[in-house]
């Protein structure tokens, strides 16, 4: 389910690097749509349990860690700087999908309600996704300074 939670985010991401990009179609309503479909998966995410998230989100931040770790070795143009100002926000998502998990009642202590659990889900998933928005990579054109 996080992997269909990433699509809006990155289907937005190439909407915001590549707006002239033929498509078979269009989406009406899409900057109101791609939040939406992120949150909801989002909730998917929490509705799982507390059990299952407490070993799949650390896995996952590892994995992250593991992954940005091997392009620094990899690649000398990647620098901290560059990954964290691009892909930090999906650090955050990772670890802070554990807070409301911890609290709500699916599977989590019971300190929320299932209603409050899920509109602190859904402002997180919001306030994520516009920082994914906009921290995106740039286009390869616009990026690299020796394209001529």
């Amino acid at each position: 389910m996080l992997s269909y939670a990433f699509a809006p985010v990155r289907a937005a991401a190439l909407r915001r690097n590549h707006p002239d990009m033929e498509r078979p179609f269009r989406v009406r309503g899409f900057a109101l749509l791609s939040p939406l479909a992120f949150a909801i998966a989002t909730l998917v995410v929490l509705w799982t349990d507390w059990p299952t998230l407490r070993w799949l989100l650390p896995m996952l931040l590892g994995l992250s860690t593991i992954m940005l770790a091997l392009r620094f070795t990899r690649d000398e143009r990647v620098t901290l700087h560059h990954d964290q100002r691009h892909a930090g926000w999906i650090f955050v998502y990772f670890t802070g999908r554990s807070v409301p998990a911890t609290v709500s009642p699916f599977g989590g202590q019971h300190l929320l309600s299932t209603a409050s659990a899920d509109l602190a889900t859904i402002l997180f998933a919001v306030v994520i996704h516009e920082w994914a928005d906009r921290c995106h990579l740039p286009s390869p054109a616009r990026h690299d300074s020796n394209t001529p």
